[in-house]
């Protein structure tokens, strides 16, 4: 879906070009160009039409979508985390069994994923061509996938628009990717620092 923007020398001028799954910025994306009739998301994999039909007028910054695919992620990273303190055998919260977390992060990400998809397919109209099934069927490893990934994409994503910055000067843009790396960095870390307690036989941080 494209967006209004300042004038730049392309086939549909003033326009942003988002995913239409991911909400990807798709301008930067390399070999982009809005005079393809689609355009396959280098970070989803979802072909979006490139065409007037398809431009909106106002911005469209989807915080609930980046809100759910947040909680996603949170949830798959702690999951992950309670998954490396009981193959190491490590203290994770002394007094709860390990297998209350595994309920709750399953349970938690099941519902949040069945939010999510209602939202991206009623409210969002995001794959409308898609039958239901398929929808229903494909999207979950869709988006797991993306959840596990997304963290990581964008802390890396962050860093690689600030060298490129004077290439795009889209300053809104590059604020939007602060933001991201803020709400993502700690999932990292926490990950990372899990990871090494357990790979070094180390006593977690009361």
């Amino acid at each position: 879906m494209g967006n209004r923007r300042k004038a730049r020398a392309e086939m549909f001028q003033n326009v942003d070009w988002y995913c239409d799954r991911c909400n990807a910025y798709l301008n930067i994306q390399p070999f982009f160009s809005d005079s393809h009739y689609v355009w396959k998301c280098t970070k989803c994999g979802y072909k979006n039409s490139i065409s007037k039909d398809n431009i909106i007028f106002k911005p469209d910054p989807g915080f609930v979508g980046v809100f759910l695919g947040w909680v996603r992620s949170l949830i798959v990273y702690s999951f992950l985390t309670v998954v490396l303190y009981w193959v190491f055998n490590k203290n994770f919260i002394p007094g709860t069994p390990l297998s209350e977390y595994w309920i709750v992060l399953v349970a938690g990400y099941v519902i949040v994923e069945a939010f999510s998809m209602f939202y991206e397919k009623k409210v969002k109209k995001y794959c409308a061509d898609t039958p239901l099934a398929v929808y229903i069927i494909t999207t979950p490893f869709v988006n797991l996938g993306g959840d596990l990934l997304r963290p990581f994409q964008e802390v890396v994503k962050f860093f690689v628009n600030v060298f490129q910055y004077s290439k795009y000067k889209v300053a809104l843009f590059l604020i939007e990717c602060l933001l991201y790396l803020l709400i993502y960095l700690p999932l990292v870390v926490v990950l990372i620092y899990s990871v090494i307690v357990c790979a070094f036989d180390l006593q977690p941080i009361a």
